[in-house]
């Protein structure tokens, strides 16, 4: 499981993944501008929420292999935030 981060300052995307340590500046830092998500930001609210949903899926999974229960992933996309970034409209 991988997050995606998406940066409005150069409009570019870069993701991190389970082997990156997530609690290097790196993480959080685009590699392209080397703009960053602030440190409380994301140690308050990102990994946390990216924790959720990965617990979930996990769950998903054991539901799965343990009941035969239907097989479903869970990711979460902030449609708002995109809106003119999936129209082709910049700001």
């Amino acid at each position: 499981m991988f997050m995606r981060i998406f940066c409005d300052n150069c409009g570019s995307f870069w993701e991190v993944y389970g082997r990156d340590n997530w609690h290097d500046d790196k993480a959080r830092q685009c590699p392209h501008c080397f703009g960053k998500i602030s440190k409380d930001l994301w140690e308050q609210q990102i990994l946390p929420a990216f924790g959720a949903t990965s617990d979930a899926n996990a769950e998903i999974l054991k539901a799965h292999a343990g009941e035969h229960q239907p097989l479903f992933t869970i990711d979460f996309i902030s449609d708002s935030l995109y809106q003119n970034y999936k129209k082709g409209v910049r700001k």
